[in-house]
């Protein structure tokens, strides 16, 4: 069952390319009372994040137009207070763990490889947004 995933509700973006992780991530979250916002790519992510605060980004590394490797630099630029977790499946010619390992020394608070289930999503969240657990 898709139940609490946070104690508190939170503002949170998620950004990934592809449309089923952005849906289920919406229904991680908002049974909690989160707000949640979607965008497709860095591109759309750095629009709405250029008119809305965010607690907590979520973002794929690996991304059509811009990824989350140029993404992440750009999030700690305009929002600093917002806490990232990045996630990363890998891609044609990246290995995930190497994705996640990337983005984590461009500033990402925590990451996630997927496939993912509620409990490590839970879990990276915490890691990401101390506060949250």
């Amino acid at each position: 069952m898709l139940s609490c995933i946070v104690m508190r509700a939170l503002s949170i973006l998620v950004v990934d390319d592809e449309e089923t992780i952005r849906q289920l991530l919406v229904r991680f979250f908002e049974p909690a009372g989160s707000y949640v916002s979607c965008a497709a790519n860095g591109v759309e992510a750095l629009r709405i994040l250029d008119k809305q605060d965010f607690d907590l980004v979520i973002t794929d590394v690996l991304m059509p137009e811009m990824d989350g490797i140029e993404l992440i630099p750009q999030i700690k630029k305009r929002r600093p207070d917002a806490f990232i977790l990045a996630m990363s499946g890998g891609g044609h010619n990246f290995m995930g763990d190497y994705c996640v390992k990337l983005a984590a020394s461009l500033g990402a608070h925590a990451v996630i490889m997927k496939p993912f289930g509620i409990g490590e999503m839970k879990e990276a969240v915490e890691k990401a947004f101390p506060a949250a657990g």
